[in-house]
């Protein structure tokens, strides 16, 4: 029996076959591991819409070792884009939530540094409302 598990890939007998070049794709990041040959594989994957989670989990595994955040958070943001990104592998999901808590730590540590304006603002709205 033939049963489509998505768009690129198709079930049969138990085999999964790939429909589109994402067995291709595949090799090539398995074969190469360069930041260039990966960021090709990507827009690659852009521009074909490709929905098999393989490849993504792949790219987000290799960019996660070579320590490039921008990438793991667009291969996420694809997959996001293409309503895949809840079939992510867990190794996967942990590198990604690597990525957040990295970037959102620094976010709060700079925004800390601006409590002083909230409290000016609510001293300035306390002088607003008192009646001399």
């Amino acid at each position: 029996m033939i049963s489509r598990i998505c768009k690129s890939a198709i079930k049969f007998n138990n085999t999964r076959y790939f429909t589109t070049n994402v067995s291709t794709l595949l090799n090539k990041v398995e074969k190469d591991s360069s930041v260039e040959n990966l960021d090709k594989v990507l827009q690659q994957v852009k521009d074909n819409d490709v929905k098999d989670i393989s490849i993504y989990n792949s790219l987000m595994q290799k960019y996660s070792k070579l320590n490039l955040d921008a990438q793991c958070s667009d291969v996420f943001i694809t997959a996001s884009t293409n309503k895949i990104q809840d079939q992510f592998s867990k190794e996967s999901l942990d590198s990604f939530e690597k990525v957040l808590s990295n970037h959102l730590l620094e976010d709060f540590d700079r925004k800390s540094n601006l409590d002083y304006i909230q409290k000016d603002y609510e001293q300035y709205k306390a002088a607003l409302t008192r009646k001399p």
